[in-house]
């Protein structure tokens, strides 16, 4: 998904969904529509976080991610 271009305004809300499905992830932001897949995708997880070098704030918000109304929903 890093190879595929996108340029997101700081300071300003996105509307993220992401979806795990088998080796499949899917992640719809601000209406454009990305999807990668890799087997590693479908190992289960004890764990799972968004994060990594955003270009945000820095000190104690380096790197970090603001949700508004987030759900997370789990299928077995």
């Amino acid at each position: 998904m890093l190879k595929q271009p996108a340029t997101l305004a700081a300071g300003q809300w996105h509307q993220v969904k992401i979806e795990f499905k088998g080796a499949t992830l899917t992640a719809t932001v601000n209406d454009k529509i990305i999807t990668a897949t890799h087997f590693c995708i479908a190992e289960e997880k004890l764990t799972f976080g968004l994060g990594g070098d955003s270009g945000g704030p820095e000190g104690e918000k380096a790197g970090a991610l603001e949700f508004r109304k987030l759900k997370v929903i789990t299928q077995l």
